[in-house]
Parts: structure tokens; C-alpha cells; sequence
């Protein structure tokens, strides 16, 4: 086994810090997120609204943990123009400290949606951390009954004003 040694000289002595790393972990609340096959899953939102997440990066790591690239939090895939980051993380965290990124999910139509998400980083065994975000945008459904028939089916689109759309259904 080889172990790294960083020396560092001080005036009242020597530290030394062995094995020096820096150890990725995003969260969600209290929950990680995995590199290996991890999914946030923003549920279902109505069609042209938002919902806005919140997500941690640890430092679990004895060495500052350095976040790099052109764009910190790349956000890729089909879906990728419906997942925006409007908050982009602090560069740099030092050991056992966090910073947080946002991530908003706005869907155009109802369907499933998904991308990744990869972030660059210093962390030799998790660079670039990557894992997916899926999506589901609804439209709310009114449905009017006689009986166990539909005769009329309201759709409703919620933006700054009330769209309906009416549809009758043959019985």
C-alpha cells in the first residue's frame, strides 16, 4: 500500500496530513444523492409553473474541494432547457464545510422529462459527479359525471391568467 504524505512546516512545528483528500456529496435535504445510478425526482409540477430545489455539496474531505469548469453545474440531455440553475455553488469548500446550488424544474407540457446533471471537481474518485433529474409536467383534469360516464372533461392550464379548455365526451 502507498500512502501520500503532504508535509506542512510550521514555526512552532510540524503537521502533517496524510493522505490528503477532498470527498464530494451532494444532498437534498438529509438525503445523498448517488454518482452510481442517483435520481432526483421533482415529482409532478403543474404545466408552466416552477418548483425550485435546494441541493448541498459536502466537503467530507480533509482538503479544500474545488469545483471547476467554465460552468460549475453543467445540466445536460433532452430535457435539459426545462431544469435551469439559478443559484450556482461557492468555488472552493474547505473541509467538513458545504455550499449550496439551485435548481429549478419548469415543465412546457404534460409529460415526463429528464437530464443530468455533472459537476467538475478535485474529488479523484467522483469527477465529474454526475446524476439524473426526472420530471413530470400535469395538466389538471376536471372531469364531470353522470352517473360512471364523463360528459364533459375541463382541462386547466394555470399561468398569470386561467386558460380552460372544454372538451365533451361522447357517453
Amino acid at each position: 500500500m502507498i500512502c501520500l504524505i503532504q508535509l506542512f512546516f510550521f514555526s512552532n512545528g510540524c503537521n502533517v496530513l496524510i493522505n490528503p483528500t477532498s470527498k464530494i456529496v451532494i444532498l437534498h435535504g438529509s438525503t445523498e444523492i448517488s454518482t452510481e445510478n442517483g435520481i432526483f425526482d421533482f415529482s409532478r409540477v403543474e404545466v408552466y409553473k416552477s418548483l425550485t430545489v435546494i441541493f448541498t455539496i459536502q466537503n467530507n474531505g480533509n482538503t479544500d474541494l474545488k469545483l471547476t469548469g467554465s460552468t460549475i453545474i453543467v445540466i445536460s440531455g433532452t430535457d435539459a432547457s426545462n431544469f435551469i440553475v439559478t443559484s450556482q455553488p461557492a468555488l472552493q469548500i474547505s473541509p467538513k464545510k458545504e455550499t449550496t446550488f439551485r435548481i429549478k424544474f419548469t415543465p412546457n407540457q404534460s409529460k415526463y422529462y429528464s437530464a443530468n446533471v455533472s459537476i467538475t471537481n478535485n474529488d479523484a474518485d467522483k469527477t465529474p459527479y454526475t446524476f439524473s433529474l426526472t420530471g413530470r409536467g400535469i395538466i389538471i383534469d376536471i372531469n364531470v359525471r353522470q352517473g360512471t360516464n364523463i360528459f364533459l372533461r375541463i382541462q386547466v392550464f394555470l399561468i398569470s391568467v386561467v386558460f380552460i379548455s372544454v372538451s365533451q365526451v361522447q357517453p
